[in-house]
C-alpha cells in the first residue's frame, strides 16, 4: 500500500477514536463583555458607510446578529474631522417599514491618496477608532477575450475567458483583487410539442457576482501557500493576489468566470431577447483588506480541520473587532446581446446578488 493510502487510513483510525472518548466539561469562564464589531470599506468615488455590530460570544444560543443603532461616528479626513455619520433605515425581509440595521452614511466620497479614521463612541462598549488610506486605482491598459469550449460531456459547454494587462507600480507593494459583476437578462420563452418556439415580450433581470478563477500559475501557488493533507489547499475565493512576482513591471493576468470549470448551459445571446452585462473591476487594495480577505478564507476554509492550526482573522479595529479598509477600482464593460429594446418589458427577478463578499 502507497504512503498516500496509509496516511488518511491511520487518520480514520485515530478520528473513530478521539470521537468515542467524548467527555462534556462545564465552561466556567468569566463572561466576556461585548465589544463593538465594526465592518466598512472605503471605495474611491463612493460614499463613506460603515456597519456596527455587538459582538456576541459562542456559547451563545441564538447566531442573530444585534446591530448597533445609536453610535455617535465621527469622521476624519486626513486628519482634520469632516462630519458625524447618520444612522439609515432599510427594508429588510420580513419588514413592512424600514428598520436600522447598524448602518451609518456620511456625504463624504472616497478619494485615492486620502486618510479615513473613524471614532466610535457608543453606550456599553470601549470607545474604537480605525483608519484607512485609499490606495491609488491601477488603470487596465489592454484587454481580451476567449470563450473556452468543452466537448468532453453531453453537448457542448463554455465559459468566457479573459486577459488583462497593467503595469505595477514599483515604488511601493500593491495588493489586488479581481471581481466581475453582472446583469443578466432571460426572455421568457415557451417550447411547444412540436419544438417551436414561441417568444416573449417580457425579459427577467437578475444581477449577480461571479465567481472568478485566476489563472496566472504562480499567484495560484503564491496565494495557496497550505497544502493540508485532509482539507486540500484553500481556494482563491476572494480572487486576491499581490505584486511579490512581478513588482514594477507589465502584468499580463488571466482568469475564467464561471462556477466551475466550464458554466453549462452556455448561452447564445443572438437569437432572442436575452443579454448579459459584465463589469469587470481591477480593485487596488489597502493592505489591511488583503490580509483581511486573506485570512478571512483561511479561516473559513480551516475551521472544522481539526488538524490544522487555527487561524485568526485579521482586525484592524483598536478598541474593538473587524476590518476598516479601502479600495480603488479600474475597469471596463462588455455586453452580449442587445439591451434595452424598445418592444421589450423588463422584470426584476426576486432573487438578487450572489456572493458579495
Amino acid at each position: 500500500m502507497k504512503l498516500k493510502q496509509i496516511i488518511p487510513t491511520l487518520f480514520s483510525v485515530l478520528f473513530l477514536f478521539l470521537v468515542s472518548c467524548e467527555k462534556e466539561i462545564e465552561f466556567k469562564g468569566d463572561e466576556i463583555k461585548p465589544i463593538l464589531v465594526v465592518n466598512g470599506l472605503v471605495v474611491s468615488g463612493d460614499t463613506v458607510t460603515v456597519k456596527l455590530l455587538k459582538s456576541r460570544s459562542k456559547l451563545e444560543d441564538s447566531f442573530a446578529n444585534v446591530v448597533v443603532a445609536d453610535a455617535k461616528v465621527d469622521l476624519y479626513v486626513d486628519g482634520e474631522f469632516a462630519e458625524t455619520l447618520k444612522p439609515v433605515k432599510e427594508m429588510v425581509y420580513g419588514s413592512e417599514i424600514p428598520v436600522m440595521i447598524g448602518k451609518y452614511k456620511s456625504s463624504v466620497i472616497g478619494e485615492a491618496g486620502k486618510s479615513y479614521r473613524l471614532e466610535i463612541v457608543a453606550d456599553g462598549f470601549s470607545p474604537v477608532s480605525c483608519e484607512t488610506t485609499v490606495p491609488e486605482a491601477i488603470e487596465i491598459s489592454a484587454w481580451d477575450t476567449t470563450t473556452a469550449l468543452n466537448t468532453n460531456g453531453y453537448g457542448y459547454s463554455g465559459r468566457t475567458e479573459f486577459s488583462i494587462e497593467f503595469d505595477d507600480n514599483g515604488q511601493q507593494h500593491n495588493f489586488y483583487r479581481l471581481q466581475s459583476k453582472s446583469i443578466e437578462g432571460q426572455e421568457l420563452l415557451r417550447y411547444m410539442p412540436d419544438g417551436t418556439i414561441i417568444h416573449s415580450d417580457t425579459i427577467l433581470i437578475r444581477q449577480q457576482f461571479e465567481w472568478v478563477e485566476i489563472l496566472n500559475p504562480q499567484l495560484n501557488e503564491a496565494i495557496n501557500e497550505a497544502d493540508e493533507l485532509i482539507t486540500g489547499t484553500p481556494s482563491n475565493q476572494y480572487a486576491i493576489f499581490n505584486d511579490d512576482s512581478f513588482n514594477g513591471k507589465k502584468m499580463k493576468l488571466r482568469f475564467g468566470l464561471g462556477y466551475s470549470s466550464y458554466s453549462y448551459g452556455y448561452s447564445n445571446y443572438d437569437n432572442n431577447a436575452s443579454f448579459k452585462i459584465r463589469d469587470i473591476c481591477l480593485y487596488s487594495l489597502s493592505e489591511e483588506y488583503y490580509e483581511y480577505l486573506n485570512t478571512a478564507n483561511l479561516h473559513f476554509w480551516l475551521d472544522d480541520d481539526f488538524f490544522s492550526e487555527p487561524v485568526q482573522v485579521f482586525s484592524n479595529i483598536k478598541g474593538g473587532v473587524g476590518i476598516w479598509a479601502s479600495a480603488s477600482c479600474s475597469s471596463f464593460s462588455l455586453q452580449e446581446g442587445d439591451y434595452p429594446m424598445d418592444d421589450k418589458v423588463y422584470i426584476e427577478a426576486d432573487y438578487g446578488y450572489g456572493y458579495g463578499y
